[in-house]
């Protein structure tokens, strides 16, 4: 057997993958109009760390990596979260002040939430080959962002898109655009739809209100549990700037629907938007069934 009949096995297997995928099925996002609630919130306009007190934060100064609050861009009050990079080092940079809602006295925040925050990047050298992820969302109590998480990443085109859903260190989400680009030296806003229900957990982002993907998600528990922004990017990367501003977590319910815990529902003021979610099954077994193609070529080719 040679390569080219390895590589043909490894194609059948992945037409097999995404012919179980279906066509995908409507799902209906909570909206974000008057029809829609709130239970309770997080905010923060990064005035003061106080708002992150107990809770886990980096280092403000590493080889290559500086955060913390400044007066140099501000899209409210008087400051933002300030993360640069410096030089390149070792290890990931890493700059930023987890939200870990499990600490807090009401606990993790049960169901859906929406997730609005404004970036504005600066300098950004990216490179080849080079990734900076701008927000990570997590289901658990472990060390941020935790053991379950998804990530929302730029590119080297400067596209925003996910990693790790459906499922951990597996990615596959349906995108709506694939043309916008995530702008330097100005405001965007990003806004996420997350859902870690433990039967079909969605999840959809927004990058001023264009949609710019859905995605199924797996292994959560109901539950968001802790979040962060700032930057995790590529050790390589030898410079850049990424601000924080205006951050709003928000526990989100259906109009006719009650609080988890204790609590009036409050409207939104938010747009309403639906998306097309990529069939929960179908996501699973595409994930699962690339990576045995992938493994099947590359033992076919080794036994050559």
């Amino acid at each position: 057997m040679n390569i080219t009949l390895a590589a043909l096995v490894a194609l059948l297997l992945l037409g097999s993958a995404y012919s179980q995928m279906g066509a995908g099925e409507q799902v209906r996002v909570i909206n974000r109009g008057p029809n829609a609630r709130y239970c309770r919130s997080f905010k923060t306009s990064f005035e003061t760390m106080d708002d992150f007190k107990n809770f886990e934060v980096t280092p403000d100064k590493t080889i290559g990596t500086t955060h913390g609050l400044s007066k140099d861009k501000a899209r409210t009050g008087s400051q933002s979260h300030k993360a640069e990079i410096t030089s390149i080092e070792d290890s990931p940079h890493r700059g930023f002040p987890a939200v870990q809602l499990f600490k807090t006295d009401e606990g993790s925040m049960e169901g859906p939430v929406y997730i609005t925050f404004f970036v504005y990047l600066s300098n950004l050298n990216f490179g080849s080959g080079k990734w900076l992820t701008i927000a990570e969302v997590g289901a658990d109590d472990n060390a941020a962002p935790g053991k379950r998480y998804i990530s929302v990443s730029l590119d080297t085109n400067f596209k925003l898109g996910y990693s790790n859903v459906p499922t951990q260190n597996v990615t596959y989400v349906k995108k709506y655009d694939t043309t916008t680009t995530f702008p330097q030296n100005k405001w965007v806003n990003v806004t996420l739809y997350v859902d870690f229900d433990n039967v079909l957990g969605i999840t959809a982002l927004w990058q001023d209100n264009v949609l710019i993907a859905t995605a199924n998600v797996n292994g959560g528990a109901g539950r968001v549990a802790q979040f962060h922004g700032g930057m995790f990017a590529d050790n390589l990367i030898p410079s850049g700037v990424v601000y924080n501003d205006d951050l709003t977590i928000w526990q989100t319910i259906k109009a006719d629907g009650s609080c988890p815990q204790s609590g009036t529902p409050t409207a939104f003021d938010l747009t309403t938007i639906e998306a097309t979610n990529p069939n929960s099954s179908g996501a699973s077994k595409i994930g699962m069934s690339i990576a045995f193609a992938l493994a099947a070529a590359s033992v076919i080719a080794y036994l050559v």
